[in-house]
């Protein structure tokens, strides 16, 4: 390899990039560590990515210019049956030119990241990019599977549920898909719920910003744009945590997604939430029935009417009032948290101290 600084190289997963790209920024050389410090760079799969300091290396993402709106599933599928090559060869280029890689920061659903590293003999540092009941649930895969038994009892899944601490509140349905069930998650059923969430809106004349994809669009009523021009916008994106901050931000519709959970928290808005797969169902639960900091749908489907009471709840009922209340208390901790000394400002210390050190061995 050539000679040059050893590299450490975090590896985030699409949609789950915005903390590791915090966790990236957190472990920039710190002027305590001795110098010269290791090289720090950042892996973007995805094509649409936005770089940040540092060495950015591009990782094709696999999907073909071209190809037909996939499913969830089939997006999932086609990442990890290419990606894992792609970032070989990437990986294989960069050492080319500034050397050995000394370690591997990726998300915890990596496991070639693991093999990649260990054929290296660089350490392996998986990140958890979800809740942390999401991933004390896949450590508990094995005792629910065999709960279920050979006939897959619910029963028995729940009772085993109900006897591990930290999941008690949780039910079977909330598990992640492949734990116990699967999930046929598709592109049209995400577009589905547009239209009543569009009518809810219209219906409950509440004030609105709406960030909806434009492939999505095309599933607004018709002339909804022109009932609600004086009192709603709709974009294809934006900024949410800023949006979130802004005093005129009352409530939070979401898919429940960990970042965007910890993004309304920090925020202290409370959220009106409809999970899709994977680990938002655990977060739903989470925001609902454990900290009581959002309202969820009826039998998780969204309808016109349900969405105009979940508007109405949290912006203008006492119940609305203590979820507020709830929230900003959750919003002090975790502001709390990463203050110089806080919990997480001291796990990320770590970390970073962790990482240097591989430039030594």
């Amino acid at each position: 390899m050539g000679a040059g600084r050893p590299e450490n190289r975090p590896c985030p997963e699409p949609a789950r990039d915005r903390p590791a790209g915090s966790m990236t920024r957190g472990l920039a050389p710190s002027p305590s560590l001795a110098q010269p410090g290791p090289t720090l760079s950042w892996s973007d799969p995805t094509i649409s990515g936005q770089p940040i300091s540092g060495l950015t290396v591009r990782v094709h993402d696999g999907l073909p210019d071209g190809v037909p709106q996939l499913s969830v599933l089939e997006v999932i599928d086609l990442f990890l049956g290419l990606v894992p090559r792609n970032f070989y060869k990437r990986m294989a280029a960069v050492e080319e030119e500034i050397g050995r890689v000394t370690c591997v920061v990726s998300d915890g659903f990596w496991g070639f990241a693991g093999d990649l590293a260990a054929e290296r003999g660089a350490l392996w540092v998986t990140h958890w990019c979800c809740c942390p009941k999401a991933l004390l649930a896949h450590l508990c895969t094995d005792l629910l599977r065999q709960s279920a038994g050979p006939d897959g009892d619910r029963a028995r899944v729940q009772d085993a549920l109900d006897s591990i601490p930290g999941l008690s509140s949780m039910r079977i349905e909330d598990l992640p898909e492949g734990i116990v069930l699967s999930d046929t998650a598709s592109s049209l059923a995400l577009l589905k719920p547009v239209k009543k969430i569009a009518e809810g809106l219209q219906a409950s004349g509440t004030p609105f910003l709406w960030s909806l994809k434009e492939i999505a669009w095309g599933h607004l009523p018709a002339d909804f744009l022109d009932y609600v021009a004086s009192r709603g916008l709709i974009v294809p994106w934006a900024p949410q945590p800023q949006v979130l901050e802004h005093s005129a931000v009352g409530a939070f519709l979401t898919h429940g997604g960990w970042n965007s959970v910890l993004d309304g928290i920090t925020a202290g808005v409370p959220m009106i939430i409809k999970p899709y797969l994977g680990d938002q169902f655990l977060d739903a639960r989470m925001v609902t029935d454990v900290w009581n900091i959002g309202v969820g749908f009826e039998g998780g489907v969204i309808k016109k009417d349900e969405m105009v009471n979940a508007l109405n709840v949290i912006l203008g009922s006492k119940r609305g009032k203590t979820m507020k209340e709830k929230i900003n208390e959750l919003k002090s901790m975790a502001l709390q948290g990463i203050k110089p000394g806080g919990s997480s400002t001291k796990n990320l210390d770590a970390l970073e101290k962790m990482v240097a050190s591989c430039q030594h061995n």
